[in-house]
């Protein structure tokens, strides 16, 4: 029975649409991306019976536990991807009744999260039949998702995870630190219930790591002699050379020696620079830093200002473009970097491969990958809680066997890449990812796109959980201008990373790693947003010259204070160190 609290149900209400209303901004979805042919993470592969490590013709993997009964229902409660053409005859989900034994019907929420969200709570309060399993609805907060498993509107999947063959296994080829971020984030901290199906993914693992993609035009650099610089001081230089020299040779002073755009997607140039001098990380926005176990804020120290004062003498000597504190639609940033008649104008650029060049347009391969010149942060590790079995469900352990099958290689690769033998084939032996690392698959582009697409062949969502072992790196055949331009996020990627090992802090203080009590998550929620802001607004004003960095930093960082900065630090510090014991 569940023990219905009617004023939790107005307080789950009111919260699901202010989480929903509150959301920060989002990268683009992968609908509006250029579809990449591959999100490579390493060289699992499908094992045989045998132990071999060739995929077998058709390695099926079964769900764990008892096996499913036949003639069994389970309803999925997910949000409706509009690219998706039938969900009732889907090849995705034709296949995971084929290897559960069940059928599978659906409750279509609205695709919106914020109607998603008032979706739910309104089938709450209303003491409405939930579906068996949620499947990324509402954005449930951890604490949340705790709070109504206590009161009986979720089940428990403690016992279900310990006993699971496909999770554990996935489990376990993490790292100590991850298994214990991913397993105290998601559980009660004082019964250890864990009331939704846990997920992780690793920032190195996509293609879309790198906070910020700086590139630099070679073509450029080899026509004025010049090489490419490794400090601020050698990047000044060079970006005079830029402004002066004429190196796209039309004869006219049109060159843009920099730029970048505050608001969009991986092209925050300026985060980029100040990167020489303080670690700065704004993937979840305005991220605290953690050294040592202590959580600090870097927006408050000396070599935070330097680096401003450095930007801000870049702004004044017209070596960075003043829109780039402006330029906030894809579209103009994507016009100035890809000008109509073809010419090249930019020298410095931080860019998204696929988001910010015209598609037809082969400028981006004159632009040479350049890394930061202290620090480099990658967008954050991921720990999220997903899918969740709701008390209404009848066959509870058929379905946990469901989002068992999930974890699976077999499931990872259906919902990402569509049909067996239509979208995808095992790789053959020789034929290597985006990442140059053996291929488990091969995808058949002649047939079609399957992600961001039209399709009858997946969800278009990463609906269910998943773990990186789950999942596998693509050989294409396609040479079309977007497979090159994956491989080269690829390429650029593993220089990064090669980059970041002795170029990067180890931990950074974002939401998606601590654990909060719900006193504690709601005074974030109250002041992050605004402190977040009132920093992106002063980086900007401090370098176009608005606010003057003498004469106006103390009463920035009075400011900063008021808006509760201290007590921001005290949250972060809390929480992650009920996680990880201060260590």
């Amino acid at each position: 029975m569940k023990n219905k609290r009617w004023l939790s149900l107005i307080v789950v209400a009111v919260l699901l649409l202010s989480l929903a209303a509150c959301q920060p901004a989002k990268p683009p979805t992968e609908s509006e991306k250029v579809t990449p042919q591959a999100t490579p993470t390493g060289t699992d592969k499908p094992v045989t019976p045998t132990g071999t490590d060739k995929p077998a013709e058709t390695p099926e993997p079964t769900p764990s536990g008892p096996p499913p009964r036949k003639g069994i229902t389970l309803t999925l409660g997910l949000r409706k991807n509009v690219h998706v053409e039938d969900y009732d005859t889907n090849a995705f989900t034709r296949w995971l009744e084929e290897q559960s034994g069940l059928d599978l019907d659906f409750m279509l929420f609205a695709s919106d999260t914020a109607e998603s969200a008032t979706q739910l709570a309104t089938m709450m309060s209303g003491n409405e039949k939930l579906p068996d399993l949620l499947l990324s609805i509402g954005n449930l907060t951890v604490a949340k998702t705790i709070e109504l498993g206590k009161d009986g509107y979720f089940v428990d999947l403690k016992d279900y995870l310990d006993k699971s063959t496909h999770f554990k296994a996935g489990l376990a080829a993490l790292t100590e630190a991850q298994q214990k971020k991913l397993m105290t984030i998601g559980a009660d901290p004082v019964t250890g219930a864990i009331y939704a199906a846990p997920s992780f993914s690793s920032a190195r693992d996509s293609i879309d790591a790198p906070f910020a993609m700086g590139r630099i035009n070679d073509e450029w650099l080899k026509k004025l002699n010049l090489k490419k610089p490794s400090n601020p001081d050698e990047l000044y230089d060079v970006l005079v050379a830029f402004r002066d020299k004429d190196p796209n040779g039309n004869g006219k002073a049109d060159e843009i020696p920099a730029l970048g755009s505050i608001a969009l997607y991986r092209a925050d140039i300026v985060s980029w620079l100040l990167n020489g001098f303080v670690h700065i990380n704004n993937s979840h926005g305005y991220a605290l830093n953690i050294t040592d176990g202590k959580v600090w804020s870097p927006y408050v120290t000396d070599e935070f200002r330097e680096g401003l004062r450095y930007v801000r003498k870049l702004v004044a000597n017209n070596l960075l473009a003043e829109q780039t504190f402006v330029i906030s639609k894809t579209d103009e940033y994507r016009g100035i970097i890809c000008p109509a008649d073809g010419s090249a104008v930019v020298g410095l650029v931080a860019m998204h491969p696929t988001l910010h060049v015209v598609k037809e347009n082969e400028r981006l391969f004159e632009y040479a990958p350049i890394m930061p010149f202290k620090y480099a942060p990658f967008a954050a590790d991921t720990y999220s809680y997903p899918t969740i079995i709701t008390a209404d469900c009848q066959h509870p352990d058929e379905a946990f066997a469901l989002i068992d099958l999930s974890y699976t290689l077999g499931c990872s690769i259906r919902s990402r890449f569509g049909e067996f033998g239509v979208n995808w084939d095992w790789a053959k032996p020789g034929e290597k990812d985006a990442r140059g690392k053996d291929a488990v698959i091969r995808t058949m582009p002649e047939n079609g796109a399957v992600w961001g697409a039209q399709t009858n062949q997946t969800w278009s969502a990463g609906s269910f959980p998943s773990l990186p072992k789950d999942r596998a790196g693509a050989f294409t055949n396609d040479n079309s201008l977007t497979a090159r331009r994956v491989i080269l996020m690829n390429q650029y990627l593993d220089e990064y990373i090669a980059y970041a090992a002795t170029h990067s802090m180890k931990e950074i203080a974002v939401t998606t790693e601590l654990v909060h009590t719900e006193e504690e998550l709601t005074k974030k929620e109250k002041i992050a947003p605004d402190i977040s802001k009132y920093i992106k607004k002063s980086i900007a004003e401090f370098c176009t010259g608005v606010l003057d960095l003498d004469r106006d930093w103390d009463a920035y960082l009075a400011t900063l204070e008021g808006l509760g900065q201290k007590d921001w630090v005290a949250i972060m510090q809390a929480g992650y160190t009920r996680v990880m014991g201060g260590k």
